[in-house]
């Protein structure tokens, strides 16, 4: 895309164009508008329309506080009767460029957790999110060259594995790659799994292939050196989720539950330690 004008000093609101391959010409399009994004709001409400979904225990409300993630607001659970207590749960801006609904302080929870399907964007997305689960297993690293760092590996684990989790064993081979400060090993045979050190300071055991939501994970976390021999893994396998994420406006004054003179579309509800009515915000 580009502007109809050039010389401008600053990025226009409207007056845009594109050019495409296909038709090998600039089309001028009058609804590319660029303007500065909305700012985030301080409660969210993150709910799911479906009963029975997993992680229902990261659901309710979420205000923002002022520690950031990678330049972008972070939102804490509320719990307790009347919320006056954080939760364990935050919705946050993962190193990996992923928006993240997870215990920020231990990337093992059992409960399992909340991923955006999109990466690199600005804001928590109101929907398309996945739920990851995750099943501890045993897994053996092993080098096929006397090293600390060998050019091949072996990664074998038990038979109860399913044959989704046994396609990314076998043989990996160093690349001439780094993550994060550490070597990379990537299955052969032409297969699309790596070996690699992530930047939340977990190994990862993962497919290159966005749409394979499965991989393995090590529990150790800041293990410096490779985790030859048999370590605790855990078996991540994500799903689509029908999470929704929506802000909430607190409106001035108060109100009676029993009465409830909130006029629709607002509900009268507590709210940490007072009556309020509430709207949700499209």
């Amino acid at each position: 895309m580009g502007s109809l004008e050039s010389g401008l000093d600053l990025v226009p609101a409207v007056g845009w164009q594109y050019f495409t391959l296909a038709t090998g010409k600039w089309r001028e399009d009058a609804d590319i508008t660029v303007s500065a994004p909305a700012p985030d709001p301080d409660i969210l409400r993150i709910s799911t329309h479906e009963e029975g979904t997993p992680g229902s225990g990261r659901m309710g409300l979420y205000t923002k506080v002022e520690e950031k993630k990678h330049g972008r607001s972070v939102w804490r659970q509320r719990q307790g009767e009347e919320g006056m207590e954080l939760g364990i749960s935050s919705l946050y801006y993962n190193c990996n460029g992923f928006w993240y609904l997870y215990n920020m302080l231990d990337f093992n929870d059992s409960e399992g957790f909340f991923a955006s399907t999109k990466d690199d964007l600005f804001s928590p997305p109101s929907y398309s999110w996945d739920f990851w689960s995750g099943a501890e297993t045993i897994l053996n690293i092993k080098g096929l060259s006397p090293a600390s760092s060998p050019d091949r590996l072996l990664i074998s684990g038990s038979s109860a594995l399913s044959p989704q989790q046994g396609a990314r064993l076998g043989v990996y081979v160093k690349t001439n790659d780094t993550r994060n400060g550490r070597p990379e090993w990537r299955q052969e045979d032409g297969a699309r799994n790596s070996l690699y050190f992530d930047c939340n300071g977990y190994w990862f055991i993962w497919p290159e292939d966005e749409k394979d939501l499965a991989g393995f994970q090590l529990k150790a976390k800041d293990t410096f050196g490779l985790p030859l021999g048999e370590q605790h893994w855990r078996h991540w396998q994500g799903k689509g989720a029908p999470l929704r994420v929506s802000g909430v406006e607190v409106l001035p004054g108060s109100c009676s539950i029993g009465s409830s003179p909130c006029e629709a579309p607002t509900v009268c509800e507590k709210l940490w330690g007072g009556v309020t009515c509430r709207q949700l915000s499209v």
